[in-house]
């Protein structure tokens, strides 16, 4: 059975999101995501703004550890490979 969390880390302060192999984090137009430790690549239709690199990472495309990385369309997020921490702020879906 396939559970569904949603939460929205607003203001200043991060959370700390911790996803296992497999699971999916969907998030908000304008949710920040960091990857903390782990591997996980970009989910979605148009992908993560690397803001960083000040790159795109598309869909597929693997994200870079300590880079701050930004949705820009409702539902586009990261896909863990593995155990992966992340800190996220904005709203979001993990599935």
């Amino acid at each position: 059975m396939e559970q569904q969390i949603t939460s929205s880390a607003t203001g200043l302060n991060f959370s700390v999101v911790s996803l296992t192999n497999g699971q999916i984090l969907k998030g908000s137009a304008g949710c920040e995501i960091v990857l903390r430790s782990g591997t996980a690549v970009s989910t979605g239709t148009t992908g993560l703004s690397d803001v960083t690199d000040g790159k795109l990472i598309s869909s597929g495309s693997a994200l870079t550890a300590n880079h701050l990385c930004l949705v820009s369309t409702d539902g586009d997020g990261v896909k863990a490979n593995s155990s992966v921490t992340l800190l996220v702020r904005g709203g979001y879906t993990v599935s």
